[in-house]
């Protein structure tokens, strides 16, 4: 059996039918290229996705190679019949090792789905792809996100919650419950995704950002989220229910409006842009009863700055479309020091760059980039401000 604990837990996730078509394609692929199974061996995709965990009640030997030959479908007799005895014996073995480690897996789903295991459902987070969009469920399971692929999302009562469609995730209104539960959602560097709240509330999110959620706001509770990265949110008006974003230290709250957050954990500073209607932001730490003077009111075209240092609040009238240009995949600077400028490429095209001179970092630049690639960026800073640089694989060295 194979010891690559990523691959352990796509056959755990392939028994549970939580398996997107990626995963069950590196699966496919991984045993296609194992040494000890021939391609002709493995059954395809398709046909490992019709097997049913109904028929897995009891299984010996002979089913077991039943239920094998139901995956593959069949293998072509006119080969079969050119295979010697002792080939055709050989084959009968390794067909049934297959069968058993994926009826293994099948089995022990079964016993998920009735909760003989606890918390083994959980794909630790290190062993997925950086470059994955993650969903953490209710329960703790971590679902990857193919931005080509649809599917419904369930709750852990096997209620339809939402559904994802390719690069946008929309949750339902109609669940009933009386339990907040959350989804936790997360897009990697060199990605952007869409979210639809049961409020109907529109969430952008830019690279690199993470958000935790309720799978559905409840009658009677402030509507509250909690975010660390960069998001647009479009938040619908519902008056009797407060929307309240959480960032770390800080807090922006509102009742239906259009603004960006930028919180990034390696930033100083968490800036609130507000484009339509109005927004207040107050700090959280140690307060228990909130003023009407603690709290610092934004009008559109505003800009309320929050740093996390001395823990103040500063504002100022700013251009709005600088700020979320980057929902229409461009990239705008404005006054901005070249060392942050770099970090906002580092998320948008999920490089790494490396700046040696301070000097050079502390200095401010004015730029604009629609959908172009890493390379034009780079010409165009050393044709504009004569900055050279050296690219290696994935990493950049700013010279």
């Amino acid at each position: 059996m194979n010891t690559d604990p990523y691959i352990r837990n796509l056959l755990k996730k392939h028994a549970l039918n939580t398996c997107t078509k990626a995963e069950k394609e590196i699966l496919v692929s991984f045993f296609n290229n194992q040494s000890e199974f021939s391609t002709y061996d493995m059954p395809s995709v398709e046909e490992i996705n019709n097997l049913s965990v109904n028929e897995l009640s009891e299984i010996d030997e002979k089913a077991s190679f039943r239920i094998y030959e139901n995956i593959r479908g069949g293998y072509d007799k006119k080969r079969k019949s050119l295979v010697s005895q002792s080939k055709k014996k050989r084959f009968i073995i390794k067909s049934l090792s297959i069968a058993a480690l994926f009826i293994s897996f099948i089995a022990v789903g079964v016993l998920y789905q009735n909760n003989y295991f606890s918390n083994t459902l959980n794909l630790d987070q290190e062993l997925v792809p950086k470059t994955s969009i993650t969903l953490q469920l209710d329960n703790g399971a971590i679902k990857i996100i193919d931005t080509k692929e649809s599917q419904e999302l369930v709750n852990e009562e096997g209620n339809v919650v939402g559904k994802q469609v390719k690069s946008s995730i929309a949750y339902s209104n109609a669940l009933k419950t009386n339990e907040l539960t959350y989804n936790i959602l997360s897009i990697p560097y060199g990605k952007t995704f869409q979210l639809l709240l049961s409020d109907g509330t529109k969430v952008y999110l830019n690279a690199g950002t993470s958000i935790k959620y309720p799978i559905k706001f409840l009658e009677g509770y402030s509507r509250e989220v909690f975010l660390e990265g960069e998001a647009y949110f479009d938040v619908a008006t519902d008056k009797e229910h407060l929307f309240v974003v959480n960032n770390n230290g800080l807090n922006v709250e509102v009742y239906g409006t259009k603004f960006n957050v930028s919180t990034y954990p390696e930033d100083t500073i968490t800036d609130v842009v507000l484009v339509e209607g109005s927004v207040s932001m107050y700090k959280t730490d140690d307060i228990t009863e909130l003023n009407k003077s603690d709290k610092v009111l934004l009008i559109p075209g505003m800009k309320g700055s929050f740093n996390k240092k001395d823990k103040q609040i500063d504002t100022k009238p700013v251009i709005t479309s600088i700020y979320t240009s980057w929902i229409h995949g461009e990239l705008v600077f404005r006054d901005m020091t070249f060392e942050n400028i770099l970090k906002k490429l580092e998320r948008h095209y999920n490089v790494s760059i490396t700046i040696n001179d301070k000097v050079l970092a502390n200095e401010i630049f004015n730029a604009s980039f629609k959908d172009v690639p890493i390379q034009r960026v780079l010409e165009y800073l050393n044709m504009t401000y004569n900055i050279d640089f050296v690219i290696d694989n994935n990493h950049i060295t700013i010279q």
